[in-house]
């Protein structure tokens, strides 16, 4: 089995990039430097998959605004983030 099941797995906070609405898409990173990279990378990514697309420039600013760095844990069996405080 892949998926953790249980509700709140016993992970440790890390830094991550997700999206605003709490999707991960890299990490864990042990630093909010580290994810800031990821960040970068994860955008540069999108903004390329998205340009070859019929996407316009306004909406993959949106999409791009929509990928920030946060601290917390996942959780669930789809392993959504949660915000923590950083330690």
């Amino acid at each position: 089995m892949t998926a953790d099941p249980s509700p709140r797995p016993q992970r440790p906070a890390a830094w991550y990039v997700v999206t605003t609405d709490g999707l991960r898409l890299d990490g864990a990173f042990a630093t909010r430097d580290e994810a800031a990279q990821g960040q970068r990378t994860a955008i540069a990514r999108l903004r390329a998959s998205m340009a070859q697309g019929t996407f316009t420039e306004a909406e993959i600013s949106a999409k791009e605004a929509a990928v920030v760095v946060g601290f917390g844990v996942l959780v669930g069996p789809q392993q959504r983030f949660e915000p923590a405080e950083p330690a």
